[in-house]
């Protein structure tokens, strides 16, 4: 019998031994994915970006290592293809190291939980909003006019963000007015209280008696008694900015008004002198 004869059946059959590695393999890490997805996050305190990751990541494994075993069995030297391939990966860093950043940036956020989907956030650009989705290359932040921003992962790592609802979502909101001189400090304090409590639709804290909103009296402006109205509100449950809540000044300019507390405004006195 020649050689070719005996060199094409075992051909075939490492043919056939690699595709079988690859059948086994991608069952393998899609079961391994399905039963990940599956698991109740509750129950072992995992988040669902976390249990994302975990499923990704371990899928791409699988995968990786079965191409290597294919390839093994096929008689490819491995040693030889990890030279060319670590040449190839050099070239490819320089021209994708942001896309890299950004997945290595991604994975630390999903592990370190410094954000989290449903997070309250501002970004440097001083915009609003929740994270919605956290994937291993960018973030989608909802702002409140419901606009979708897409964040490289590397900004929540290299720059300053402000997330108010990472330890406690209750956050305090002060909303300064002033009122003309002549106006009784107690006065304007009870009728202010008294407007801001009685009204259904302002969602601030009424429950905890420690964070009871408050008006203080802060400064003897040049035109103006200051003042400021302290409340505490849910960030993670309002749907408006939280540096500044347009909802409270109707009701403070209609309580002032209806008490007949006068709203002041900027005055100047003119002396002329003769020459």
């Amino acid at each position: 019998m020649s050689m070719e004869a005996w060199i094409e059946p075992a051909l075939w059959m490492g043919v056939l031994k690699a595709t079988l590695v690859f059948v086994v393999g991608f069952y393998i890490g899609r079961l391994y994915r399905r039963r990940v997805n599956a698991i109740e996050t509750k129950r072992i305190n995992l988040t669902p970006d976390n249990r994302t990751v975990l499923s990704n990541l371990g899928y791409y494994a699988i995968v990786v290592i079965t191409l290597m075993v294919a390839l093994s069995v096929l008689g490819i030297d491995l040693t030889s293809l990890a030279i060319v391939a670590g040449a190839i990966s050099v070239g490819i860093g320089f021209g994708l190291q942001n896309i890299v950043s950004n997945f290595i940036s991604g994975l630390i956020m999903m592990f370190e939980k410094s954000v989290r989907v449903g997070d309250l956030v501002e970004l440097p650009s001083g915009q609003w909003g929740f994270i919605r989705q956290i994937r291993l290359r960018a973030t989608t932040v909802t702002t409140f006019d419901n606009i979708d921003i897409i964040v490289p992962n590397s900004t929540f790592i290299g720059e300053n963000i402000i997330n108010l609802t990472y330890d406690d979502s209750v956050r305090r909101l002060m909303i300064p007015f002033s009122v003309a001189y002549g106006s009784e400090v107690a006065t304007v304090q009870r009728v202010v209280l008294e407007a801001i409590e009685s009204h259904p639709d302002l969602g601030f804290l009424r429950d905890n008696p420690a964070r009871k909103p408050q008006v203080r009296m802060t400064a003897l402006g040049d035109s103006a008694l200051e003042f400021v109205l302290v409340i505490w509100i849910d960030a993670a449950s309002t749907e408006r900015p939280p540096s500044f809540d347009f909802h409270f000044l109707p009701v403070i300019y209609e309580a002032l008004n209806r008490a007949e507390i006068s709203i002041p405004f900027p005055q100047m006195d003119i002396h002329l002198k003769r020459g």
